[in-house]
């Protein structure tokens, strides 16, 4: 329900992204905050339109369903094995190294007030303010290219998934704290657990 969910810092909701190669955002999508980054990835990809070569992530995207579906697609998953498999493969860790694009791109992001800390109730609010903020970030790319007399191109041959959890704002908590689902409170950065808890105690009157 409007993507919001209880993981272990609270409220929260997950922003699932693939890019490409320069970290520039191809698809975005919402889950409540304890969804598994492999549970979204099937609608991550079928949100993607660029059929890539190789799709680099990391090892919450260990998978055999997903390997196989990659596979099938002449993906090649360049993705690190979970530490209990039995029998693990090999990986490129050169190629996989490329993966920070997206980690960059996460924190170009986060930057935007908005995106680090969700403050709208519904997920289509929310999600359309994200996808102004992915525009943001290719405009940039675009100008800088033009300014270096570069032709600006996306690199669609390597696509990169990831994804990040945002929790709402005191202000949201303390709004729908007397209506589930939105009952508990989030710690997130900037305001310490213990005075968002006295401040949810005490709500504005009014």
């Amino acid at each position: 329900m409007n993507a919001l969910g209880r993981s272990r810092g609270g409220v929260s909701t997950k922003i699932h992204v693939l890019s490409d190669a320069n970290g520039l955002p191809l698809a975005l999508h919402l889950t409540p905050g304890q969804t598994a980054d492999i549970a979204a990835a099937p609608d991550l990809l079928a949100l993607g339109e660029a059929r890539p070569r190789e799709l680099l992530a990391d090892k919450g995207y260990d998978a055999d369903d997903l390997r196989a579906d990659l596979y099938l697609r002449s993906i090649r998953p360049i993705i690190p094995w979970k530490s209990g498999r039995k029998a693990p493969g090999t990986l490129d860790r050169r190629r996989y190294a490329r993966r920070n694009c997206i980690e960059r791109m996460m924190g170009f992001l986060k930057q935007l007030r908005r995106v680090a800390t969700r403050y709208d109730k519904t997920a289509e609010s929310f999600l359309s303010f994200v996808q102004l903020a992915a525009i943001h970030r290719w405009i940039r790319f675009v100008h800088t290219a033009s300014l270096t007399s570069r032709t600006p191109r996306s690199t669609l041959d390597i696509c990169v998934a990831g994804a990040a959890s945002r929790g709402p704002s005191a202000d949201f908590n303390r709004a729908h704290a007397a209506a589930p689902p939105y009952t508990s409170y989030s710690s997130y950065t900037g305001t310490p657990p213990g005075k968002l808890r006295a401040e949810q105690g005490n709500p504005p009157r009014g």
